[in-house]
């Protein structure tokens, strides 16, 4: 007799001969994927990407990142943390079917939306970028009209992807995991981690390459910019662009020793931004978005599954 399931999800062994709102899909693996960096990019790009497309930035984008970025950050993160409780999209690495349209479904509304954020200045209102595109043609009450119904429409998108992902939670358990995928299991907050860190690593290497740059225009005097160099800030900016890299790729090899290196690392920095950078005023949103970042990577790396991954010795070496 066939298995009554059979239709509805997929087994460990086969795939669902007629896919539903519940199925695994081949194309959840790009919305699992996605699921942990659009957090990190799509604040980025309704603060501030936008400005790279026409968009003018004023104080919606400067001072956004300081009041709104952290709570879009965490809201994005919810449903994705929640997957993480059923026990199929987790071994898997694929999101169900429904879940899958309805966070692409939110992100590109999130796109959209940041296209049509206008800001303000001293000055005149600035332009969102299809205001650039049209012209003028589209006028700063439609821009706002659309940008207020596109973030309407990503709210309730966000409200249905968490329902879903909830609802996931209480499906009936299928696949078993077998060593394979258990090892993939125990290194996806691992990996999520490596690359968020390797983002920051990013981000504060422009920042100090800009700084430099910054500290050098009119004058080339060594003395003047050594005098940049005593900050307390930019050494430590210096030696998380030094020293992270290395421990970051020592988290392939499971070291507990660079685990351990770059938490310290990162609480450096979330002190520093609000210590260091004090004299300068406040911190840049530069330095708080990395702060963020990193205050997210290096919790990837103490949750349970990563603790399991780094209790292991590293996999023998196989020579033939």
């Amino acid at each position: 007799m066939p298995d009554p399931t059979a239709s509805d999800e997929p087994s460990a062994s086969a795939s669902a001969v007629r896919r539903t709102s519940w199925s695994l899909t081949k194309s959840g693996r790009f919305v699992w994927v996605m699921q942990w960096w659009a957090p990190v990019i799509l604040p980025f790009w309704v603060l501030l990407g936008r400005g790279f497309v026409g968009a003018g930035l004023g104080y919606v984008g400067v001072l956004g990142f300081l009041a709104i970025a952290p709570a879009i950050l965490i809201a994005l993160y919810i449903p994705a943390v929640i997957t993480l409780g059923d026990n199929d999209v987790r071994i898997a690495r694929t999101t169900r079917f429904a879940y899958s349209i309805s966070a692409c479904f939110l992100w590109g509304s999130m796109v959209v939306a940041g296209l049509f954020v206008p800001d303000a200045g001293d000055g005149p209102p600035m332009p969102s970028a299809v205001m650039t595109w049209t012209s003028g043609r589209i006028s700063i009450a439609q821009t706002l009209m659309i940008m207020t119904v596109g973030i309407v429409v990503a709210v309730a998108a966000e409200v249905v992807v968490i329902g879903l992902a909830i609802a996931g939670c209480n499906r009936p358990q299928l696949l078993k995991p077998d060593d394979a995928s258990q090892s993939k299991i125990r290194r996806g907050a691992v990996l999520t981690g490596f690359w968020i860190w390797w983002a920051a690593i990013g981000i504060e290497l422009a920042s100090i390459v800009s700084t430099l740059a910054y500290a050098a225009q009119g004058s080339w005097d060594p003395v003047y910019l050594a005098v940049d160099f005593e900050d307390g800030w930019i050494v430590l900016e210096g030696i998380v662009v030094l020293a992270a890299p290395f421990f970051v790729l020592r988290l392939r090899s499971r070291s507990r020793v660079a685990r351990t290196v770059l938490a310290v690392l990162a609480v450096g920095v979330i002190i520093g931004v609000n210590v260091l950078t004090k004299p300068f005023g406040a911190p840049s949103f530069v330095d708080y978005f990395v702060a963020i970042l990193l205050a997210i990577g290096t919790v990837a790396l103490f949750v349970p599954s990563s603790n399991r991954y780094f209790s292991k010795p590293a996999a023998p070496t196989r020579t033939t």
